[in-house]
């Protein structure tokens, strides 16, 4: 994760099966994320070698950012735990 004035960002690979659709898996994470998941931008999807035949990997960078006040470590943590606890309770599995 990278540290700015404004906010924090990070980046998930997010594994799902071949057949889901990116705006599903971001949906996910954006409602989980709330209002402090400022923006949420794809910038990968990869399918191939080193995954199952019916799944694939998307890439998200994650920006959480308050109008009001500079996060917290704390306060990012416990955002990017819900987004990573929604995508599992969807079968999608978080990678590190």
């Amino acid at each position: 994760r990278c540290h700015g004035a404004k906010g924090e960002g990070g980046d998930g690979p997010v594994l799902v099966l071949a057949d889901t659709r990116i705006d599903e898996a971001q949906g996910v994470i954006e409602n989980a994320g709330g209002e402090l998941l400022y923006d949420s931008d794809l910038f990968d999807i990869y399918e191939g070698e080193h995954l199952e035949a019916d799944r694939k990997s998307l890439a998200f960078h994650l920006i959480f950012q308050s109008n009001e006040r500079t996060l917290t470590d704390k306060e990012v943590d416990a955002v990017y735990a819900r987004i990573v606890s929604a995508l599992s309770e969807q079968g999608f599995e978080v990678r590190s």
